[in-house]
């Protein structure tokens, strides 16, 4: 395993994650994919899960309407 992944269901969790994903490390790459910012960021410790060690995190956005589509077939 190289990586692992955290994603967030809204905008403003993912803008305050964001800012803390910069204070534990650098950012490898930020592309626009499908309309939303994905960041890889490569922390200065490593994250040890088990018996797996990752020092990089995919940290993509929420896809844009994605959870309004949720809500929305809930309350239907």
């Amino acid at each position: 395993m190289d990586h692992i992944a955290l994603r967030v269901n809204d905008e403003v969790t993912a803008r305050q994650l964001e800012a803390q994903w910069y204070s534990l490390g650098t950012v490898l790459s930020n592309a626009d994919i499908n309309g939303r910012p994905i960041f890889i960021f490569k922390l200065r410790q490593t994250i040890k899960a088990s018996l797996w060690q990752v020092r990089c995190v995919e940290f993509p956005y929420p896809k844009p309407g994605k959870i309004e589509d949720i809500i929305e077939s809930e309350l239907a």
